[in-house]
């Protein structure tokens, strides 16, 4: 009975020891950014102080003649770490991927995916290259890295998917599909206008109204062409020519990248 009370004292003892090295982590990785430094230079920092003060007292509160030890704290303690680290580069990826990732998908230009795809390949890798330097501070082996690198890029990907569903929208498609209509119709209302007054002949080229109406469809079924996908690889699929094939009664020999 009297071992079972020593036991969970050292166990609260260290829980509170745990607990107190995250916050000061925390406080003190904090105050090295304020300072200036980068961010694995100060992560390098922080979490070796950090550590040596925790190996110290846990060294000192042995309890001798017993098989007791701090492991599972101290493997609890850098899974902390490594947690804050984690959510810094995810609000990374986040802030870099989100708005431009929607502001492409808004555009709907041809190169729409190719641009995403380059966007998302360089903002990621750059995060999980950053975050693979200042995971060395920790000594873990290949694969636990490799599992939180993975773990990285599949927040990216999955934001990605979220942010092409939210664009996906029905209304918001086809808003922007009438959006792209509408600025080639008003031209082409424009122009009849001037069709009928003395200034059109005042005019040095020839101006087709219904080649004018075809691309502001092209332009529409682009935009749906564009969102009926997600395409993370570089594969080219059939998509925008169907659509073409279908209501336009043509083909696109150039389909979006």
């Amino acid at each position: 009975m009297r071992l079972m009370v020593v036991r969970d004292a050292y166990d609260t003892m260290l829980m509170h020891l745990h607990l107190n090295t995250v916050n000061r982590f925390k406080t003190s990785l904090e105050q090295s950014l304020n300072e200036g430094k980068e961010y694995v230079a100060a992560i390098h920092l922080c979490s070796q102080s950090c550590m040596r003060e925790f190996d110290q007292v846990c060294e000192d509160a042995a309890i001798q003649q017993s098989e007791w030890n701090a492991s599972k704290f101290r493997e609890k303690l850098i899974c902390d770490m490594l947690s804050e680290m984690m959510a810094k580069y995810k609000k990374q990826i986040t802030l870099v991927l989100a708005k431009r990732v929607e502001s492409l998908l808004e555009a709907g230009e041809r190169d729409t995916w190719a641009s995403i795809r380059n966007l998302f390949e360089c903002n990621t890798e750059a995060a999980v290259s950053e975050f693979s330097d200042a995971a060395v501070s920790f000594n873990l082996h290949s694969s636990e890295i490799d599992t939180k690198l993975q773990h990285l890029r599949k927040h990216a990907r999955k934001l990605l998917k979220k942010k092409a569903r939210q664009a996906a929208d029905a209304r918001r498609v086809l808003m922007r599909m009438k959006d792209r209509f509408g600025a080639y119709s008003r031209f082409s209302q424009v122009l009849s206008h001037y069709e009928n007054s003395i200034s059109w002949y005042n005019w040095t080229e020839e101006i087709n109204l219904d080649e004018i109406e075809r691309n502001a469809l092209s332009e529409s079924l682009r935009i749906l062409s564009i969102m009926a996908a997600i395409r993370f690889d570089e594969m080219p699929d059939q998509i925008e020519n169907v659509l073409y094939s279908s209501l336009m009664d043509g083909t696109v020999l150039d389909p979006p990248a």
